[in-house]
């Protein structure tokens, strides 16, 4: 018995520290990213201070639109959290800033001129649901940025539900631990690899 009640006191101690360090890691900004649209890992949020970059990874909640419903609900693939209307938090990079010109086609999203990798639009998605592209050209507005990632060709993103306005933003993620990933695929929108 008193073998037991030992085993049981040292479970209950390793979850209380286990809990501790979450709650402590949480509180100093760490998340989990587990979705393929930026590499898999750990990552510290910033408050946004100072302009957007290319290629910056942006926390936020999704605006609810019909949209962003349909994608949580019928299809599954935003999570219920805690944003407003119930939506998980997303990461996406940025790929255009106000100003930039964009352009959606069948073969990819252009930014001033210059193809985003893995950024062809799909007309379904891998669980076999309808998207409907933004096709055309757009002049980024003041205040608003597209996110399009160039790590996972299957990304929900501006590709499909257009710009975002900056005012959705929580803070920027800086990896702090993530999966190796090839940067030859990523180039930024002024034509230079990154």
């Amino acid at each position: 018995m008193n073998l037991l009640l030992r085993d049981i006191g040292r479970f209950f101690l390793v979850v209380l520290v286990l809990t501790g360090l979450w709650a402590a890691c949480y509180g100093a900004g760490f998340r989990i990213n587990l979705t393929p649209s930026v590499p898999v890992g750990v990552y510290q949020l910033h408050k946004l201070e100072g302009p957007l970059k290319r290629g910056d990874i942006v926390w936020f909640c999704p605006p609810d639109t019909p949209l962003f419903r349909n994608v949580r609900d019928e299809w599954g693939d935003i999570p219920h959290g805690d944003c407003p209307g119930g939506y998980m938090h997303m990461f996406k990079p940025v790929a255009a800033l106000p100003g930039d010109m964009v352009e959606v086609t069948h073969q990819g999203v252009f930014v001033n001129g210059h193809r985003l990798p893995n950024s062809q639009p799909m007309g379904r998605t891998g669980k076999g649901q309808r998207l409907n592209p933004a096709f055309g050209r757009f002049q980024v507005l003041p205040g608003t940025v597209w996110l399009v990632s160039s790590y996972h060709p299957q990304s929900f993103d501006s590709r499909y539900f257009g710009p975002l306005a900056m005012s959705q933003f929580e803070g920027i993620a800086y990896p702090f631990w993530i999966q190796k990933y090839s940067t030859a695929s990523l180039t930024a929108a002024d034509g230079k690899s990154k």
